[in-house]
């Protein structure tokens, strides 16, 4: 799922067609508001439990779609562009997993940390709390590397699914979680927790290792880094 202003989908018309019929559900939006939907003719069908999820959460306003969708190696093509179609089948292939990312996983490459995620959990489905936007972005600006770091920390933002820290989800971080958790880390579990009462289960892919143990403990399974 993928998102686009009306400007730029005029503008790119054609590259948008061909990802809604490969399968990809394009949002158009018209001042951040979606007004329609680009589909392929069978994704009421065979769309995925992820994608439909997806699709009531933003219609209540509970989402809000990832800006950069996320591609795999074989959408790349030998010029170094990216074909629309291929990147479209891409996504929308199987075995692709749906990961929530924590905020020790966003900036390492940024910031050229020893430790860095797989390119295979690259080019997977992410969805965090919107906490994970004001997380990276704060930390861009204590280090003061807005000039040098802000738009690759904002495009690595940009590729997440963002779930609104709604009443119900603030409501369940102000219960107790089976082992002691720091306050952030709460709001990251009752995000998991919220999406799993949705019907989907994302893993968790963190370098915290509290945070981690605590997602364990909730029965949530921990993506490899």
């Amino acid at each position: 799922m993928q998102s686009v202003g009306i400007k730029t989908l005029k503008n790119g018309l054609s590259e948008y067609v061909c990802a809604a019929a490969a399968g990809e559900t394009v949002l158009v939006t018209d001042r951040s508001q979606v007004v329609a939907e680009l589909v392929s003719p069978r994704v009421g069908i065979d769309a995925s439990p992820d994608e439909r999820v997806f699709g009531d959460l933003l219609r209540q306003g509970l989402l809000a779609p990832a800006k950069v969708p996320t591609t795999t190696p074989a959408a790349v093509s030998q010029a170094g562009g990216e074909d629309p179609r291929t990147a479209a089948r891409a996504r929308r292939q199987p075995d692709r997993a749906l990961i929530h990312p924590d905020t020790s996983m966003m900036p390492v490459r940024l910031f050229a940390e020893d430790r860095s995620p797989a390119d295979a959990l690259c080019s997977q489905t992410f969805v965090a709390s919107r906490l994970l936007e004001f997380e990276v972005l704060n930390r861009i600006h204590a280090r003061a590397v807005q000039a040098t770091h802000g738009a690759a920390a904002r495009q690595r933002v940009d590729r997440v699914n963002l779930i609104e820290m709604t009443a119900v989800v603030l409501g369940r971080a102000l219960q107790p979680f089976a082992r002691p958790v720091r306050t952030l880390d709460a709001l990251h579990l009752a995000t998991l927790d919220f999406l799993r009462s949705q019907g989907v289960t994302p893993m968790l892919a963190s370098y915290d290792v509290r945070l981690s143990a605590a997602a364990l403990g909730e029965g949530f399974a921990l993506a490899d880094c």
